[in-house]
């Protein structure tokens, strides 16, 4: 089932950035995410073969609320790989996305089970410039869990939310993107993943 099973969840992603995690064969991940100025992504991914995932997604700004929407001009793609030893688990991948103000671009990240209900992470990512991000997911309920990350580029980014799981396989995350700053942008996400 993947790389790393978390404790509660698992997702590709901690808030903006990649995790390790990879589904199963066939599995389907799906989401959408609500953010600010009426920001509205759709992503579906699948994995066709083991320790392999392929996704695509699309969204825009003003999609909700007033204004004319502004869609993006194309769909991000989302390309994953990964390899686990022990209890870590490496990925490298590809997502031209734009969760935060820029795509992630060409990444690495790798993952440790440190037990205690914790998984951490940490990469490195290049889209026109070299970025270091790190984070954890920890898991504090049978049904909820905590996750953050930092990412260092040319300023420093702190983003912080909490997930709920009300179904199987559905998934409810409320975050803060930009912890740090003087107006948080808030974010609202689903997530499907078929197991």
């Amino acid at each position: 089932m993947g790389l790393i099973t978390l404790f509660l969840f698992n997702l590709g992603y901690l808030v903006d950035f990649p995790t390790t995690y990879i589904s199963s064969v066939g599995s389907p991940e799906l989401e959408f995410r609500f953010g600010a100025n009426g920001k509205v992504i759709g992503r579906m991914g699948i994995s066709p073969f083991e320790n392999f995932v392929f996704g695509i997604s699309y969204g825009g700004e003003k999609i909700l609320g007033s204004g004319t929407p502004a869609c993006h001009s194309s769909p991000g793609i989302q390309i994953k790989c990964g390899a686990q030893a022990m209890k870590f688990s490496l990925a490298i991948g590809f997502d031209s996305e734009k969760y935060s103000d820029s795509p992630i671009g060409v990444y690495g990240v790798l993952g440790g089970d440190l037990g205690w209900k914790i998984i951490p992470y940490g990469g490195v990512n290049y889209k026109d410039s070299l970025g270091v991000f790190f984070g954890a997911e920890a898991g504090i309920l049978n049904s909820i869990s905590i996750v953050s990350e930092g990412y260092f580029n040319n300023d420093f980014i702190l983003n912080a939310g909490i997930r709920w799981k009300f179904e199987e396989q559905v998934i409810l995350e409320f975050a803060f993107k930009g912890v740090l700053n003087k107006e948080p942008i808030r974010v609202l996400k689903f997530s499907y993943i078929g197991y």
